[in-house]
């Protein structure tokens, strides 16, 4: 056997570039490779158990000596007798490969019954699962409120979904606290209880880089504003004002990381409440929907955009995804009054990097001449998307259909777009 084959490192990299389109097939090649000589046993075992489950932990207990536990007609696993140190040894020698681990999806929620919770409570050599980094977990499974025990302090990952028990949410107080090396969490639930917790967990978080929940309370808001480690944050249901009072020192910096924000909000007041604490965020992406507001007035739109430009750095911004269609738009005096693009656009030309930017608005937005389309076509040269939408707007007088020649010279990425013209006259004279 070749030298390399010695080297257990170059062994994993060899094998983590065998690959087959069914998974089945693909543990198949592994399992085959573990068993072919000492040298790819390590190697081969670390795949094929990089990524497990609540299930596969549980079929790992038969590994323990055969008096030590009863099985019922069901295959239920009930402990009997204390466990020695060393009987925990060849479970450990599988579960410490686990890198990526889903407990409660698709699993039996009651697999493991007190005996069983209770002797990996006791568990003396340290944790069951020491070397796991990304966690997905419910609250259906009755492992969900002794996680922290079980599993080490290099979790980085974690997503909670909302599905279960309502009584065990109190454990996510503890995962903050237990796990310092959090840096990305996902978590999902709608329940109110499950804003409370998530509260709780989002507040004693350390230096998350990515955060995605449903919704928070303001104290967790106000926490993760000076989280100087936060570049991603996505916001599924914004449903009050985040900063009821926003006092900020000219030398405090809020969101000083953040890079990529997504907004889902039910009113556009709580999108204009959120924007005026990016003062200092270098914004690559801003995706902000107001999708079940019952109305949107035109000083909604106007104060909304003022508070975005006024407080925002731009500069850097690459996506800008704005949607504040979908409620009904009020008219003053039975009249949908525009929006200019000397206050929705102008301020976007500066922005040089910008690739997709997709406005879908309740009122018509005005272009007053070609020469203003010129203008947005030699600002965004990268520019891939652009489209401009509007639920309520009358027939433009400009910009004429000539003008979208401004974006065939100077902007030869765009691939999508979407923009009202006045297409009832052409001037061949003005393509010159």
């Amino acid at each position: 056997m070749h030298p390399c084959w010695n080297v257990s490192e170059l062994t994993r990299m060899i094998f983590e570039h065998i690959d087959h389109p069914a998974i089945e097939t693909l543990q198949g090649i592994r399992y085959r490779l573990a068993l072919t000589c000492r040298q790819f046993s390590g190697p081969a075992l670390d795949l094929l158990w990089r990524r497990s489950s609540q299930g596969r932990i549980y079929r790992l207990l038969e590994f323990l000596p055969k008096n030590a536990y009863e099985k019922d007609g069901a295959d239920s696993i009930r402990i009997i007798l204390p466990l020695e140190p060393r009987d925990w040894d060849p479970v450990l020698a599988y579960t410490r490969r686990i890198r990526h681990l889903s407990v409660g999806l698709f699993d039996e929620p009651s697999q493991f019954d007190s005996s069983i919770l209770e002797s990996l409570i006791a568990l003396p050599t340290g944790f069951l699962l020491p070397n796991v980094q990304s966690l997905f977990c419910d609250y259906a499974s009755a492992l969900f409120s002794y996680l922290p025990v079980l599993v080490g302090p290099r979790l980085s990952k974690i997503e909670i979904c909302g599905r279960g028990p309502l009584s065990r949410l109190s454990a996510m107080e503890s995962f903050a606290t237990t796990w310092h090396s959090l840096e990305d969490a996902t978590l999902y639930g709608l329940e109110e209880i499950f804003t409370k917790w998530s509260s709780y967990f989002v507040a004693r978080l350390k230096q998350p880089r990515f955060l995605s929940f449903v919704s928070v309370d303001t104290d967790a808001y106000r926490h993760m504003a000076a989280f100087r480690t936060l570049e991603i944050l996505k916001i599924e249901r914004l449903e009050s004002a985040p900063f009821p009072v926003l006092n900020v020192e000219p030398s405090q910096t809020l969101f000083p990381a953040l890079r990529d924000l997504e907004l889902n909000a039910s009113d556009p007041y709580f999108l204009t409440n959120f924007v005026t604490a990016l003062r200092t965020a270098p914004l690559h992406t801003l995706i902000a929907n107001a999708t079940k507001s019952p109305t949107v007035a035109y000083s909604d739109c106007t104060t909304f955009f003022s508070a975005l430009y006024s407080t925002c750095h731009l500069t850097r911004l690459t996506l800008l995804n704005i949607n504040l269609q979908e409620g009904n738009s009020v008219s003053i005096d039975g009249v949908y009054h525009s929006l200019k693009a000397v206050d929705v656009l102008q301020p976007l030309l500066g922005c040089r990097s910008l690739r997709c930017l997709r406005l879908k608005l309740p009122f018509g937005l005005v272009i007053e001449s070609n020469e203003f389309v010129e203008e947005m076509a030699r600002a965004w040269p990268n520019i891939e998307l652009l489209s401009l939408s509007a639920k309520h707007a009358v027939p433009p007088r400009h910009p004429t259909i000539m003008a979208l020649i401004s974006f065939s010279r100077h902007c030869p990425r765009l691939s999508g777009l979407v923009m009202p013209v006045n297409a009832t006259e052409v001037r061949m004279d003005d393509a010159l």
